[in-house]
């Protein structure tokens, strides 16, 4: 969650924020904590996996951010794709592209949005699906093109209702002599 942290201590500086997961297993959401002068406080549990810290509402509408080490914003508000490109000074083409939309959707607000083509492969093995999630919010939250999370999962649809405790294949391609596996979802193995 961290690709900018490179030793297993925090500078002393200066105040950092730092995401790491909740508990000690492997996959869940992140939550936000702080660390100022080495020490770990933690905050209230972000309800929104994908943003690095709350919104001041005062604040400018989109906040940059980096995510599975590519470079990413979160809206702050509702707005058009039009609109967030400008805010991004990016090509609308390019938002579209990097981030599986439909040429006249929405960005929602807290919803992470790439400003650079996500990977083939995620830097994770496997993911069970949790309530509520599409082959596109699960792309968007590991930084993984959709199509090749279809591919590498034999998924045919364009985006397939999937069953909650599916597990999927982030890394490599399941062998078709592989049966698909289900899990609980609240156990859900990154």
């Amino acid at each position: 969650y961290n690709s900018w942290l490179l030793t297993k201590t925090i500078p002393s500086d200066k105040t950092y924020t730092v995401i790491l997961p909740k508990g000690f297993v492997a996959v869940e959401e992140p939550r936000i904590v702080s660390a100022s002068a080495g020490q770990i406080t933690r905050t209230e549990a972000s309800t929104d996996p994908y943003s690095a810290s709350p919104f001041d509402p005062s604040s400018e509408p989109v906040r940059m951010i980096s995510l599975n080490g590519l470079p990413a914003a979160v809206s702050r508000i509702d707005m058009s794709i039009d609109e967030f490109s400008e805010e991004l000074g990016m090509e609308v083409l390019d938002v579209i592209e990097y981030n599986d939309l439909l040429p006249h959707g929405r960005i929602v607000p807290g919803q992470v949005y790439y400003r650079r083509p996500k990977r083939s492969k995620a830097q994770i093995y496997y993911h069970t699906v949790e309530p509520g999630e599409s082959a596109w919010s699960i792309s968007q939250r590991f930084g993984l093109k959709k199509d090749k999370l279809l591919k590498m999962n034999r998924l045919e649809e364009k985006d397939p209702i999937l069953a909650t405790g599916r597990v999927l294949w982030m890394k490599k391609t399941r062998p078709i002599n592989v049966p698909v596996e289900f899990h609980p979802a609240e156990n859900s193995g990154e």
